[in-house]
């Protein structure tokens, strides 16, 4: 919530693991990458029979730019 809702400046926390390294979202539907495919191209396009393609083209190279263009 501090880092993504808020856009408050690190740390996030107090917790000194945390600070220190790096963790993924356990869950894929809540990280950033798959919340922009999501919005941007999964949902609207939910009909468009090229919206599998766009989402195997879209997870090889797995970047919020790439998807973009």
């Amino acid at each position: 919530m501090n880092k993504e809702v808020e856009q408050k400046p690190p740390p996030w926390t107090d917790d000194p693991i945390l600070q220190k390294f790096k963790f993924c979202q356990v869950f894929r539907e809540d990280d950033r990458t798959t919340r922009w495919f999501r919005t941007h191209i999964r949902d609207p396009y939910r009909d468009d029979p090229e919206v599998l393609m766009a989402t195997v083209i879209f997870r090889w190279f797995n970047y919020i730019e790439t998807g973009r263009t």
